[in-house]
């Protein structure tokens, strides 16, 4: 998996594929005391830690194949035990993942800077206030599509929850549309949405009218 440095990001190298790029699209793990192979998707516990692109699929089959034990051994210039790497690692990740966008969207919220609703996001889209258009991967695509039209070209549309995931994050039911407002922590929330986003191997999202495909989280 490639990835692209920005100028807020360190540059780190995965220790699986030997790409090295932003931190943005990565994560970190680190030993805990008693030397489980921990996620550290904060990039704060202490020790020298390792990267790897969030990619599942590669992890779960690194894992299988005992590439990730190999890897961590060479980093660590020690042995590691496969007891060290927890059996649920990659479902634990995942749920770590979420659980940080939820609570980034919750804080948006409570800001004041998310709204939810398709006629509130569809007003919200033609202010020309929003930065952030969320869709539920599960919700009907027409109306997404009618949103998506509606958005200007430098919104971020991102599809990576589905509207449980969604309903838990904003407190409410059937969530499938979603706005984020300029500043505030929305740049914060789209970077969490890109690592869960290339973790769970989204499906692209939809074409920037240049014709370009910018991938997981796509402008309108």
């Amino acid at each position: 998996m490639t990835t692209r440095q920005t100028v807020d990001e360190p540059e780190r190298r995965c220790i699986l594929c030997g790409v090295s790029g932003s931190t943005g699209p990565m994560i970190r793990f680190a030993f805990a005391p008693d030397g489980e192979v921990t996620p550290d998707l904060a990039e704060s516990l202490p020790g020298r830690g390792v990267w790897v692109c969030a990619d599942r699929a590669a992890l779960e089959e690194a894992i299988a194949r005992k590439r990730l034990i190999g890897a961590l051994a060479r980093s660590r210039k020690a042995a590691v035990r496969p007891d060290q790497v927890p059996d649920d690692l990659p479902a634990r990740i995942d749920r770590l993942l979420a659980a940080r966008v939820a609570g980034r969207l919750g804080l948006e919220r409570k800001a004041g800077r998310l709204i939810t609703g398709y006629e509130k996001v569809l007003a919200h889209l033609v202010s020309g206030r929003t930065a952030l258009l969320i869709e539920a991967v599960d919700g009907a695509e027409d109306g997404r599509r009618k949103l998506r039209a509606k958005a200007q070209e430098d919104v971020i549309v991102a599809a990576v929850l589905d509207r449980n995931e969604m309903g838990l994050a904003l407190g409410r039911e059937n969530v499938v549309h979603a706005a984020v407002e300029h500043g505030g922590g929305a740049d914060r929330l789209v970077r969490e949405m890109k690592r869960l986003a290339a973790w769970r191997g989204q499906p692209l999202g939809p074409q920037a009218k240049s014709g370009r495909n910018d991938g997981l989280l796509a402008h309108a």
